[in-house]
C-alpha cells in the first residue's frame, strides 16, 4: 500500500505565508515593464513554476510504502511425562495423565484449526523435550515413563 503524506517546513501555516509572500512580490514587483507580451508571459510562467517548486520543497512530500509479510508462528504444547503425572489427584480422581490425554482429545479439532495459521508442534517431556509427530493424543505413551 502506498501512502503521500506532507510534513511542512514549520508547519502548513508557515508555507502558505511562504507562498503568499512569493505571489505578491511576483505580482507587486512585476516584471520590468519594457518585457511587453509573450517574453512577459513567459518570464511570468517561469517565476511561477519556480513558487510551485518552492512550494513543493516545503510541503516537504513523502511516500511510504507499506507491506505485511506474515511471519512463521509456532503453537508449542508441552506435555509432561514425569511419574509424577500417575498422581490420581485430577478431577473425578483420574490421573493427571489421564486429565492431560483427555484435555489433549478436546483441543483436537482445535489444534486442527489452528495448523492453518501456525505450526503446531507438541513435545513430551520429563528431563529434556522431545517432539512427538503431531499434536495429538495418538503421538502420547499409554502411560508416562
Amino acid at each position: 500500500m502506498t501512502q503521500l503524506f506532507f510534513d511542512p517546513v514549520g508547519g502548513y501555516s508557515l508555507a502558505l505565508a511562504v507562498l503568499l509572500a512569493a505571489f505578491l512580490v511576483t505580482v507587486w514587483a512585476g516584471l520590468p515593464r519594457r518585457v511587453q507580451g509573450r517574453r512577459r508571459a513567459v518570464l511570468f510562467a517561469l517565476r511561477a513554476t519556480a513558487q510551485a517548486f518552492l512550494l513543493l520543497a516545503l510541503l516537504r512530500p513523502m511516500l511510504v510504502y507499506t507491506s505485511v509479510e506474515r511471519q512463521p508462528a509456532s503453537f508449542v504444547v508441552l506435555a509432561d511425562q514425569s511419574r509424577s503425572m500417575l498422581v490420581p489427584d485430577a478431577f473425578g480422581g483420574k490421573t493427571r495423565w489421564d486429565a492431560l490425554r483427555e484435555a489433549l482429545g478436546e483441543a483436537q479439532t482445535s489444534l486442527e484449526q489452528l495448523r492453518d495459521e501456525f505450526e503446531v508442534k507438541l513435545y513430551v517431556f520429563d528431563r529434556e523435550a522431545v517432539p512427538a509427530e503431531s499434536p495429538g493424543v495418538q503421538d502420547l505413551p499409554e502411560s508416562p515413563d
